[in-house]
């Protein structure tokens, strides 16, 4: 059976995998927004959702190891941050790959932070054009109506 530790690190590395596979995507998404290819983006949303579902699984699961490992120790349990156990069972090897582990995170939200950033620009910046196409296209609207019937009764006439 694994050590809580060595449990600690696998789970922080596949967070770190699936980090990196919601970058790809959320890069992948911007590129068919911006190419106007909404199928694939649709489907990179769909892919996203997932990503953040099993992310928030691999989180939760390291919550409650960190919970039961402060709770052993007596201490309260810090569930909201990431951090190394203290105390560890295991050697420096192991301790070495958590902190490079934690670090590589570390870097991979400020990825993810820069890349959220830069696409919700892209969709404020989509959605005033949009309000300024509409507001375009309401102003212009009666020049755009279709032309009124004649009256009822009217004869038109050739002349020959």
């Amino acid at each position: 059976m694994k050590s809580e530790s060595a449990r600690y690190v696998e789970l922080l590395e596949r967070r770190l995998t699936l980090l990196a596979s919601l970058i790809q995507t959320l890069e992948a998404w911007r590129k068919a927004f911006i190419g106007f290819d909404l199928q694939t983006a649709e489907q990179r949303i769909a892919e996203e959702e997932q990503f953040c579902r099993t992310i928030q699984t691999v989180d939760a699961e390291i919550a409650n190891l960190q919970a039961r490992r402060a709770e052993r120790a007596g201490l309260a349990p810090r569930t909201g941050e990431l951090g190394w156990p203290e105390g560890s069972e295991t050697g420096a090897g192991l301790r070495e790959r958590a902190l490079a582990a934690l670090n590589r995170m570390a870097a991979a939200q400020n990825e993810l932070r820069r890349l959220n950033e830069g696409n919700q620009a892209i969709l404020r910046r989509s959605r005033q054009t949009v309000n300024a196409l509409r507001n375009l296209f309401i102003s212009f609207a009666p020049t755009y109506a279709s032309p009124a019937s004649p009256s009822a009764g009217m004869v038109y006439q050739e002349r020959i």
